[in-house]
């Protein structure tokens, strides 16, 4: 009987997209119309993942639906863990630490450890956001100059656009954090039918998260198609490879852990 309840509960945790402790980390591919929803008083909140990564003891990714004049749960303004909010759509209102700021689609919170939060629907319409946490167990906090430790803010109009012969950049963060020797984070904009790269691996793990369009990611050599508010939790010593594969430009963020 023991035997079958940890089966049953490993079979869940996959299902759910979770990773027991006690498995090797491998990509997978969150499909944003396949998530489990938890309905609120607030509004709703899709749960992706809860696990761990080869840089990460600790990752929890969802998305939270704040209904006009509500405010976000608590589980997303806890201060234990580092964090990256990425706004969906609608437009959020954020306090941080005292000081607010409203953010619109494609804006970017970089949050450390211990920060004050406040996160409220201004808008007259549904609020959606990414909430991205981490955490390294065990790890000795990196000690950093103060500037690099603070959090920050970045709105997608204020991020200049770079064109390249494939379309665009737009770099939002490359920089340490207390738990992280990096953390990067970009936004690529492919032409139609355009590859960003070969199948390649690097040390850190990353996230695809797409924000408009259809891609597809290649892992080893296996493909995957997805679109908007869907992501990909890759391994990066896994092959992997994306090309727009939709109709018109793509955008999606790219956002690497590294610890070591």
């Amino acid at each position: 009987m023991k035997a079958l309840i940890i089966g049953l509960a490993l079979n869940l945790s996959f299902l759910c997209g979770y990773s027991a402790d006690n498995e090797a980390f491998k990509s997978k591919v969150f499909y944003w119309e396949k998530a489990k929803v938890v309905h609120e008083k607030s509004g709703e909140n899709r749960l992706f993942y809860n696990g761990f990564t080869n840089n990460l003891t600790y990752l929890d990714v969802h998305a939270t639906t704040l209904n006009p004049g509500k405010a976000s749960p608590k589980a997303d303004i806890q201060t234990k863990f580092e964090k990256l909010l990425i706004v969906k759509e609608g437009v959020i209102l954020l306090t941080l630490n005292g000081q607010r700021k409203e953010l619109n689609a494609g804006s970017v919170l970089l949050a450390m450890a211990g920060d004050n939060l406040k996160i409220e629907n201004s808008g007259i319409k549904p609020a959606v956001y990414f909430m991205i946490q981490w955490d390294n167990k065990g790890l000795k906090k990196m000690e950093r100059p103060e500037d690099l430790e603070k959090s920050e803010i970045m709105l997608w109009d204020d991020v200049p656009f770079k064109t390249t012969e494939k379309g665009g950049t737009r770099q939002f963060f490359k920089r340490p954090t207390t738990s992280l020797l990096e953390f990067e984070m970009h936004v690529t904009t492919l032409k139609e039918g355009i590859k960003s790269h070969d199948p390649h691996v690097h040390p850190a793990d990353e996230i695809i998260l797409i924000k408009t369009g259809n891609v597809e990611e290649l892992i080893n050599g296996i493909p995957y198609q997805f679109g908007p508010g869907s992501f990909v939790l890759l391994n990066g010593n896994e092959p992997h490879g994306i090309r727009n594969i939709g109709q018109g430009a793509c955008e999606y963020f790219a956002f690497r852990f590294l610890k070591e």
